[in-house]
């Protein structure tokens, strides 16, 4: 969860739901482009596979260039829109 600056994971349990703060993914962006990017990297180091679900073709490039930094696999899903035959 982003919030501000911050970021906190929250994780159930058998005694509810824990809330840890995360420093490495403190950052000021205000773009959620690159921002997202820093968290799918994190979750590259506690996950075999990260998916990046996004429309955005910068999202797309930026995750390319830097998709040799994660720890896991890089998977980036996008969808096909077809706007018809006037567009």
């Amino acid at each position: 969860m982003a919030h501000g600056e911050n970021c906190h994971a929250l994780r159930g349990g058998e005694n509810g739901i824990r809330v840890d703060h995360i420093p490495s993914l403190r950052c000021d962006h205000e773009e959620a482009d690159t921002r997202m990017l820093l968290h799918a990297h994190y979750a590259s180091f506690h996950s075999a596979v990260v998916v990046i679900k996004s429309l955005d073709k910068d999202v797309f490039i930026i995750a390319a260039g830097i998709s040799k930094e994660f720890s896991s696999g890089l998977l980036f899903h996008t969808e096909y829109r077809d706007k018809g035959p006037n567009h």
